[in-house]
């Protein structure tokens, strides 16, 4: 069960192949496993990322500052459009940065600014990718 990982000793909680594994048995839950990971591992932007293939969750437990990153989240909706779904309105309400998340993943239209929803350019980009 990956939710042992939370009654894990800090070492354990920062040893990468543990977390990975907890994330799979995890992935299905509403709680992330990686909610329990080290601080450190949830600001390494490859081990998110791989963390993310196996569930979007992941991204809500990512460090802040990756969450805000413009270039992680693009790569990160790119794994899974589903991780738009936490993603800081800033980021949301950009008009270039819903470009290229729509470009990603057609499906990133459902979590954007609202006025972007009536965006010919940005409808037309979605239901072409």
């Amino acid at each position: 069960d990956g939710q042992a990982l939370k009654f894990a000793s800090a070492q354990l909680q920062a040893d990468r192949e543990i977390v990975l594994e907890a994330v799979v048995q995890s992935r299905h839950r509403a709680e992330c496993a990686f909610a329990h990971a080290a601080d450190a591992l949830k600001r390494d932007r490859a081990f998110v990322i791989e963390a993310i293939r196996t569930s979007w969750r992941a991204f809500i437990h990512a460090a802040d500052e990756l969450k805000r990153d413009r270039d992680f989240v693009l790569a990160a909706i790119a794994v899974d459009c589903d991780a738009l779904s936490c993603v800081a309105d800033d980021l949301t309400g950009d008009r270039g940065f819903v470009l290229e998340a729509v470009q990603k993943c057609s499906r990133a239209l459902q979590y954007v600014a609202g006025d972007f929803k009536s965006d010919r350019e940005i409808v037309l980009q979605a239901v072409q990718a």
